[in-house]
């Protein structure tokens, strides 16, 4: 029996890019989010300690008196205003430079990330994201009983999604700034920049794999890889990121590169690597991925082993590809 085998790493030069990205995202959410998470951190304090005071050989006997901590936590929660925009757009010219030096290219002297309208679309959304988490902790706080570990456990992780959410925004605007600068860069010099997939991205990204900006200016699917494409990257998106959560760059189209780009992305779908879809989906991916490309032998041989046998060997890329700095 022929048994599917574990796929080459990556190149070492996007996993550096994808690291490189990944550290500036981290030091800048970090410095961005500090203030939120002091405030979150006691809301947290404030919640185990009214719990534990209302408990009594782990029986809730103090009902009234938890019941007021847990709207006073709330009145907390929902009063603090988010206010990362600010602090992030400080630290985005560092972001864009990035960008443009990942592909050769000089950022232009007067350019600013924060002044580029594809860099604005996302800015605006930080704020209202992380309200929307605040009010929803708010409203696990006071709805339905809170009367366990268990269950306080589980409103407890509704207010670290805040500070979650927060980074995840604040890394939004971060790839973006690192695409727009990368853009900028190149329309200066007349370079077209292909979509580049991170190396575990989802299928709907790995669609958008070696795609170019259409006549509009937009990056759309060059194949669709997942019956659930999101619309708006068929309507078509100005840069990475395609969605919440999305690490994508762009990269050189000159030559054959944009070619290179989707004979990758194919390869993380071949073989399943994907930080986001289930084994299911991505297994659909390959039949998609089987029916439209003209995939290298080994690789065609390999994904139809892992469709035929319904799961993959390896469902992450080679070590190198994670650990590449």
């Amino acid at each position: 029996m022929t048994v599917a085998a574990t796929a080459p790493p990556p190149t070492a030069d996007a996993a550096r890019r994808e690291a490189q990205v990944r550290a500036l995202e981290a030091t800048i959410a970090t410095a961005a989010v500090v203030g939120l998470a002091a405030r979150l951190n006691a809301v947290t304090a404030m919640l185990r300690t009214g719990f534990d005071t209302a408990v009594t050989g782990g029986v809730l006997v103090g009902v009234g008196s938890w019941l007021a901590v847990r709207r006073r936590a709330a009145t907390r929660l929902t009063g603090i205003r988010p206010d990362l925009a600010g602090p992030v757009e400080r630290h985005l010219l560092r972001a864009s430079r990035l960008g443009a030096t990942h592909t050769g290219v000089t950022l232009p002297t007067r350019y600013r990330p924060a002044d580029d309208g594809r860099v604005q679309d996302q800015i605006v959304r930080i704020d209202a994201r992380v309200a929307a988490k605040l009010a929803r902790a708010g409203e696990v706080l006071l709805a339905g009983p809170v009367d366990t570990d268990a269950r306080l456990g589980h409103a407890l992780a509704r207010v670290d999604a805040v500070e979650v959410e927060a980074r995840a925004a604040v890394g939004d605007v971060v790839a973006r700034a690192v695409a727009a600068g990368a853009l900028a860069g190149a329309e200066a010099v007349g370079l077209e920049l292909a979509w580049s997939p991170e190396i575990i991205a989802c299928l709907n990204c790995k669609s958008m794999a070696g795609g170019t900006p259409h006549e509009d200016g937009l990056y759309r699917p060059v194949k669709v890889l997942t019956p659930r494409i999101m619309p708006w990257l068929m309507a078509g998106v100005p840069a990475p990121p395609g969605h919440n959560w999305c690490r994508c760059t762009l990269s050189r189209a000159a030559h054959d590169e944009a070619a290179g780009i989707r004979r990758e992305s194919d390869l993380g779908t071949a073989y399943g690597w994907s930080g986001y879809d289930s084994t299911a989906d991505m297994l659909a991916g390959v039949d998609l991925l089987l029916r439209s490309t003209r995939l290298r032998p080994a690789v065609r041989r390999d994904a139809v082993h892992n469709l035929g046998m319904g799961r993959f060997v390896v469902r992450r890329p080679p070590v190198r590809a994670r650990t590449a700095a």
